[in-house]
């Protein structure tokens, strides 16, 4: 089924949909924010001649010698001869301006800022890359689980499916997500990667089982046959005459599976467990829903985060129509 995409041909019927080029534009869009979040949002100077001394790209190597105070600060503090090159947002998203608590969108603070002084804008932007990572690595997690534990099951069959059979119907007999807020209820300060690693082992279930079906088809197929009697072994038959017809369904369901887990790392942001570091969630939570006088701290990570699981959907609606020969028809 990969074979469709492939060639310029296929490229090109795959991108026509204006759907599948916004949702190509805005995951790039959000790609690149998450990779260069510190260079558009940050209280430091990106290059600067300070004391002296040049510093490039003290925001990330050298923020201990610029701690007295935003980079707008700075620059009207700096001795004669030197300069800063401030980022285009001059606040990190943990700088808090006391003069400016729950402030309106403006000039200085786009976005407004929170209860706390807090820039919001810089704040999404920085909520961008928790996001992308979380679903990014917990889907890596659960689909080299969910793949690992299908193959096997679907291959060997008897015992070794008997066993996984019975675990996948264990998982799948709990809601995942409750499941997901029970375990990371019971940590302490959860980091983002143990949020990512509690959504990757409590989702595997059905990645699992859609693997399993699909190599219990394909082990009955001739070429299977063909290949064994060839003298393959049993690792490489799997790598190379089922694992690649199980890749378009995989890709569909990672491509659904990013936007789901990227939804519940907001959901528990929300509730409090997102860890460490800035989240879509942590952000919407600040809001003061009961009169939404602040209405601006809640409205755009709510939109950030409605967006990018729309991308994300949209695009894996689309992989799932260019690879199945009955629905692009």
């Amino acid at each position: 089924m990969v074979q469709r995409l492939s060639g310029s041909a296929g490229w090109r019927t795959f991108i026509k949909p204006w759907s599948v080029r916004i949702s190509l534009i805005v995951i790039a869009l959000l790609t690149l924010t998450a990779l260069f979040a510190d260079m558009i949002a940050s209280d430091f100077p990106l290059i600067a001649r300070y004391n002296g001394r040049l510093y490039i790209f003290p925001n990330l190597f050298a923020q201990k010698v610029f701690t007295t105070g935003t980079c707008p600060e700075l620059k009207k503090r700096i001795n004669p001869g030197d300069w800063m090159i401030c980022s285009p947002l001059p606040f990190g998203p943990d700088h808090h301006d006391m003069t400016a608590i729950r402030q309106s969108p403006g000039f200085v603070h786009i976005l407004g800022t929170d209860d706390r002084g807090r820039d919001i804008l810089s704040r999404i932007v920085h909520g961008t890359r928790v996001s992308l990572t979380v679903g990014l690595l917990a889907v890596m997690i659960y689909m080299l689980i969910g793949t690992i534990l299908g193959l096997t099951a679907g291959y060997y069959g008897g015992l070794w499916d008997m066993i996984i059979s019975r675990l996948i119907e264990i998982m799948l007999s709990f809601p995942t997500v409750f499941l997901i807020f029970g375990i990371i209820g019971l940590l302490t300060n959860p980091s983002v990667l143990l949020i990512m690693i509690v959504i990757g082992l409590t989702s595997w279930a059905y990645v699992a089982q859609l693997v399993r079906g699909e190599a219990l088809r394909l082990r009955e197929e001739a070429f299977v046959y063909a290949a064994r009697a060839l003298g393959a072994g049993d690792l490489r038959i799997i790598l190379r005459c089922i694992l690649p017809g199980l890749t378009g369904q995989l890709m569909v369901t990672a491509t659904f599976g990013i936007s789901n887990a990227i939804l519940i790392e907001g959901f528990l942001g929300f509730l409090g467990f997102g860890g460490e570091g800035v989240s879509w969630g942590q952000i919407f939570a600040q809001s003061d829903f009961g009169s939404m006088r602040d209405w601006w701290v809640a409205i755009p990570a709510g939109l950030a985060l409605f967006l990018t699981v729309l991308a994300y959907n949209m695009l894996g609606e689309a992989i799932r129509e260019a690879l199945d020969p009955k629905l692009s028809r």
